[in-house]
């Protein structure tokens, strides 16, 4: 039968845009990817970004493909978002812009002290070195770190929705992202989004009104938007 590769994510898209460790699992793993991009008898990608790169990646034809996703249901009740008070749903990765976000919170606490970023997901052996994430930015921004940046570990999905009902605002920092689903989910839900440039699904919301779109990989750039 045919074989079609959904290039939703891949290692040497992510090696090259924030680098991963260099180990022999690491190296089998582009090995088979390269050699799958090779055989297939078709590419897929869900964002026109990704689609653009993977046909560099390549050299193949790259055939665009609407991401698959329901509409979710409303919140039950109407929000009531504390201010000052912002949401990153996504694993603790640093291709997902963990150093970065907290980087642009610590800049941001300069100026509002009781602003806080919660993230709401899973750890990650991202940091430099393969370090675990969670001990990497702890150590790394003490001050930072539990205060105006809270890592809040795995949420289920009725976790996800209190603090929805309580954020004033829903935050993806990615490097790098072939898709990301919080994108449609938040605005589905009607909730202000801070997005970056390089999350594959930014093109469905750039003209959106409760859309911001910032420079990835800027923390300043971020931390002025938090400001403001």
């Amino acid at each position: 039968p045919p074989l079609v590769i959904d290039a939703h994510s891949c290692a040497i898209q992510i090696d090259r845009n924030y680098q991963m460790k260099p180990d022999d699992h690491l190296a089998v793993i582009k090995e088979l990817e390269a050699f799958s991009f090779k055989q297939a008898d078709a590419i897929i990608a869900h964002s026109p970004m990704n689609l653009e790169e993977l046909r560099t990646l390549t050299q193949r034809t790259v055939l665009f493909c609407r991401a698959p996703w329901l509409l979710p249901v409303h919140l039950p009740e109407q929000r009531k978002p504390a201010k000052n008070r912002h949401l990153v749903i996504s694993s603790l990765q640093q291709v997902k812009g963990a150093e970065l976000m907290i980087q642009a919170a610590a800049i941001a606490g300069n100026s509002i002290k009781d602003i806080c970023i919660y993230w709401a997901g899973d750890d990650s052996y991202s940091a430099p070195g393969g370090q675990l994430t969670s001990a990497y930015l702890e150590k790394k921004y003490p001050e930072t770190w539990g205060r105006q940046f809270v890592w809040l570990k795995q949420k289920n999905r009725e976790e996800i929705n209190r603090l929805l009902f309580e954020t004033e605002a829903v935050i993806i920092p990615s490097l790098w992202d072939t898709f990301n689903y919080v994108v449609p989910e938040t605005v589905y839900q009607e909730i202000p989004l801070i997005v970056s440039d390089k999350t594959g699904a930014a093109y469905l919301v750039k003209d959106h009104p409760s859309v911001t779109i910032f420079p990835a990989a800027d923390a300043d750039a971020l931390a002025t938007l938090l400001i403001h």
